[in-house]
């Protein structure tokens, strides 16, 4: 009788770590330049099933003279969901996000004043991802320089411009990325 329960619970014992669920481990990463100051600070998250590992939470990386450089942040699953670059003098100059099927990019002159805004939206159309994104550049002065519309990365619909006083000097319209008469 044991050995027949022997027979049954050995293939069980057998299979059951490799059914049990994927535990995953935070690990600490750090890395510094040969000068000692450092270079990149975050997380990896760690698959005890497949050795795998992504990015998650926040991650700094910086210049050899510790300014920071980049600003990453990670979800749970290694997908990045923001991103701040700054210069070397430590202003920042590029700023991204995205959640869902949404994304803002926000870019600044060296001197901290805006430069561009762009929101994009990612849809689904027969199977395929659309991206259409709203642009809005402006002067260092602040007016708006321009604004456009592209869908997957062409012109689509009104584009507009104004000079530096804020006057428009150009309204074309374009369709696929061609302008239409």
């Amino acid at each position: 009788m044991k050995s027949y329960l022997l027979m049954i619970a050995l293939p069980l014992l057998l299979v059951y770590p490799a059914c049990s669920p994927d535990k995953t481990q935070l690990r600490h990463v750090r890395v510094s330049y040969s000068n000692g100051s450092l270079f990149c600070e975050g997380y990896h998250q760690v698959s005890s099933k497949s050795k795998d590992s992504v990015r998650v939470g926040l991650w700094r990386f910086y210049y050899p003279d510790s300014t920071l450089e980049w600003q990453l942040e990670y979800d749970e699953h290694g997908e990045l969901v923001s991103r701040n670059d700054y210069s070397d003098s430590g202003t920042l100059i590029y700023s991204g996000t995205t959640k869902d099927n949404l994304s803002l990019v926000t870019e600044f002159f060296d001197n901290g004043k805006l430069k561009s805004e762009t929101v994009t939206e990612t849809t689904k159309e027969d199977e395929a991802e659309v991206e259409t994104s709203h642009i809005k550049d402006y002067y260092q002065t602040g007016g708006v320089r321009q604004e456009s519309t592209t869908i997957d990365g062409e012109l689509e619909g009104v584009k507009k411009a104004w000079d530096r006083k804020g006057n428009l000097v150009l309204q074309v319209n374009y369709r696929r990325g061609l302008i239409q008469n």
